[in-house]
């Protein structure tokens, strides 16, 4: 580019030369052949066309979208990269409700409801779990020892079916007349013939319950 000495500045196309100014500064150079009708008609200029009717679409969709933007947000190169953006997004096929939604996306970031719709998760219904009094290793223990004094007392048969915790808390409360809620139970007889009932309570405390051998009956209808 040549640029302008002398005096006298000028500003136009003389001769086939033209002459301008740009950044302060004054320059002249020769005068474009190509017209307004080439452009329109020559197969060289396809993609320029393409590219102006681009940027005739996205300028407008971009002042809309730019115009939704907080104040604190906006600026000409932010105006200048939606712009680009878009114009984009339009050469690659996407039509301007998916470019809106991406601009939400990116400048707005609205929270948009999931085309899948979430199933809401149910309370967990409360259930009522029963323990056996007998449910703990030392219980079982336990159960286990009345089991076999019962066994040998007479009061349940040998390889009785059934013959669990329940049958022993029977026996138990028939006897004794009491009941022995979460408490460990041993039936045992002693060389004098009497028979002990040791009710160990939960808190470490120990209650014996020393009952005659005439009053207690064994299930058969023995009694000693």
């Amino acid at each position: 580019m040549a640029r302008q000495a002398g005096p006298i500045r000028i500003v136009g196309t003389i001769d086939g030369i033209c002459f301008y100014r740009m950044e302060g500064r004054y320059y002249a150079r020769q005068q474009s052949t190509l017209t307004g009708r080439r452009f329109q008609k020559d197969k060289a200029f396809a993609g320029s066309r393409r590219s102006c009717r681009l940027l005739a679409q996205a300028s407008p969709l971009a002042s809309r979208l730019y115009q939704l933007l907080p104040p604190e947000k906006k600026g000409r190169t932010v105006y200048r990269a939606i712009t680009g953006k878009v114009k984009r997004l339009l050469g690659d096929g996407m039509t301007e409700a998916a470019i809106t939604l991406w601009f939400e996306d990116s400048y707005l970031f609205c929270k948009r409801k999931p085309s899948i719709p979430i199933v809401p998760r149910l309370p967990r219904q409360k259930r009522l779990v029963v323990l056996a009094p007998f449910a703990t290793v030392k219980g079982l223990r336990s159960e286990n020892k009345m089991r076999s004094s019962c066994e040998r007392t007479g009061y349940l048969a040998r390889g009785q079916p059934g013959a669990g915790s329940d049958a022993l808390q029977r026996v138990c409360r028939r006897e004794t007349k009491i009941a022995l809620p979460n408490r460990r139970t041993v039936m045992r007889q002693d060389l004098k013939g009497r028979q002990h009932l040791i009710a160990h309570a939960t808190s470490g405390s120990t209650k014996i319950k020393r009952l005659e051998s005439s009053t207690l009956t064994a299930p058969n209808g023995e009694g000693r």
